[in-house]
């Protein structure tokens, strides 16, 4: 598990995320990231620069009340 610290998501913060997760793995051929579809994982800077690196982007769909387990409660 990783952490990455910080007062404010975004994607400069996501790109430190994933930089942290290519220095763990550097072994693996691809690395999933699940992510929901906030603004900061469709950045496009931030798409350019995972378009050569392992990390795949898998984005939960919009309407996935399933998924939130909050709701559960």
């Amino acid at each position: 598990m990783l952490l990455d610290e910080t007062s404010c998501v975004n994607a400069q913060s996501t790109k430190r995320l994933c930089e942290q997760l290519l220095a763990t793995h550097s072994d693996k051929a691809r690395i999933c990231v699940i992510c929901d579809n906030a603004c900061y994982y469709k950045n496009k800077e931030l798409r350019a620069w995972l378009t050569d690196k392992p990390i795949c982007q898998v984005f939960l769909s919009p309407y996935s009340p399933n998924l939130n387990l909050s709701s559960h409660a």
